[in-house]
């Protein structure tokens, strides 16, 4: 290269950074000076010292988070009230939250068109079909007054009556009742999937539980949860608790919801103390059950399924 081109290359860093800071400068005189401010609007505005105006004593890392609630007001339990009705639907005085999930109640739905296409390969099939749609008007009937977000719930009303009147013309077995049961089959898959078919009302919002559920029914549920291969055989031994857990979880929620309402004040017996004592039991051993398999104590799963197994045995030995 010719030493000219060495004598000029000299230069262009130089050239370079002259343009940069000339640059700068004229951008410089573009930008708008400071605000001013006044010093007494600001202290209307602002405080001097915010933790001077917090209320309570500041968050310890690692402790439990209180729960804000208004004053005078309880707390909901187990067992009484929401503090609000719920959208979609008002609450019954029963906190269904605590006893069965929003996950179990709609996992129990989809699994129904199945169990239907078992009652009508079973070798009693009005009594099966029967019970399932039966279960199915009972499942609807809590999501529609679940105190929380479940799915289906805007619909509950009118999906619960749907089963709840299939299930009291099953006490009769004709070709018409069959049509009926594979008709909401159908519209049962076709809600599962996200179609939701022609739905109406055929009960008053408010209508007990005995109007929309016949208790027998309920109680082959019942029976059904107990058999060898659900519950009594997912919780012989601690390592069926721990493979079984998710289904004894859900089994067992089940259980709880059905003993709730089971003991509801417009059944036969519900004033008499003994039967109330056994559906009380049913739902406070299967809560248990829960409690167990969630921490993995198998032993204690197992206890409380005997609990439940002697229970309904005594309640069958004294009313059946």
């Amino acid at each position: 290269m010719s030493a000219r081109f060495w004598q000029c290359s000299r230069y262009v860093p130089v050239l370079v950074l002259s343009c940069a800071l000339t640059a700068w400068a004229a951008d410089a005189t573009k930008l708008a000076p400071p605000p001013k401010f006044d010093a007494a609007a600001i202290g209307d505005l602002f405080f001097k010292d915010a933790r001077q105006q917090l209320i309570g004593s500041p968050p310890v890392a690692g402790a439990a988070v209180a729960t804000p609630t208004v004053p005078g007001a309880a707390m909901p339990t187990a067992g009484s009230p929401s503090a609000a009705p719920a959208a979609g639907g008002s609450t019954d005085g029963n906190a269904w939250s605590a006893l069965v999930s929003a996950e179990t109640l709609e996992s129990e739905v989809k699994a129904q068109p199945t169990e239907i296409d078992k009652a009508m390969k079973s070798t009693n099939q009005q009594k099966s079909a029967r019970m399932v749609m039966s279960y199915l008007a009972a499942l609807y009937g809590v999501i529609f007054k679940y105190d929380g977000e479940v799915r289906w719930k805007d619909d509950g009303q009118a999906l619960r009556d749907s089963f709840a009147k299939a299930g009291n013309n099953l006490k009769a077995w004709t070709d018409t009742q069959k049509k009926q049961v594979a008709k909401l089959q159908t519209d049962l898959r076709d809600l599962i999937q996200g179609n939701k078919p022609a739905l109406s009302t055929a009960f008053d919002a408010e209508a007990p539980w005995s109007e929309l559920v016949d208790r027998t029914p309920i109680m082959h549920r019942l029976e059904m949860a107990m058999t060898g291969e659900r519950l009594n055989g997912w919780t012989k031994d601690a390592d069926a608790v721990k493979k079984n857990q998710e289904a004894v979880i859900r089994e067992a929620e089940v259980l709880a919801m059905l003993g709730r309402i089971i003991q509801d004040k417009s059944y036969e017996l519900s004033d008499d103390e003994t039967y109330l004592g056994f559906a009380k039991e049913l739902e406070t051993q299967a809560m248990n059950v829960v409690k167990a398999a969630k921490s993995g104590d198998g032993a204690a799963a197992s206890s409380a399924v005997a609990k439940i197994q002697k229970s309904c045995d005594d309640c069958h030995g004294g009313f059946r």
